[in-house]
């Protein structure tokens, strides 16, 4: 698979957690735990980030600390979502809420990082 397809699939994988926070907000439930969701090198495309040979891109800095901080964001609000702190949780998914800002933070780098690679 070539770097743009996996930055596609980043782009992807990463939007398909705001969908599973929803999901945690209204069962209480999650597959997920937060602890595990935190580490940025556990999903695959933090796999394949951290294991690029070539890490000289102008992006990958950028990407690998706003991926970071995506997992970090994530967890949090996952955990929010299972003590039944719907309220927060919510807040924190709309526009404007934490994990909506570093979420689209990350693909839009994500997404100038496809447009140069």
């Amino acid at each position: 698979m070539d770097i743009k397809e996996q930055i596609e699939n980043g782009i992807i994988a990463h939007g398909v957690w705001k969908m599973r926070i929803r999901r945690a907000i209204t069962s209480g439930q999650s597959d997920w735990s937060p602890e595990v969701v935190r580490q940025d090198n556990q999903c695959e495309f933090g796999q394949w980030l951290y294991g690029l040979e070539d890490k000289s891109s102008p992006f990958f800095d950028d990407v690998k600390s706003l991926h970071a901080e995506f997992h970090k964001t994530a967890a949090a609000v996952l955990a929010m979502a299972l003590a039944g702190n719907r309220d927060k949780a919510i807040a924190a998914l709309n526009v404007g809420g934490k994990y909506d800002t570093i979420s689209h933070a990350l693909s839009e780098k994500l997404m100038a990082w496809k447009r140069k690679a």
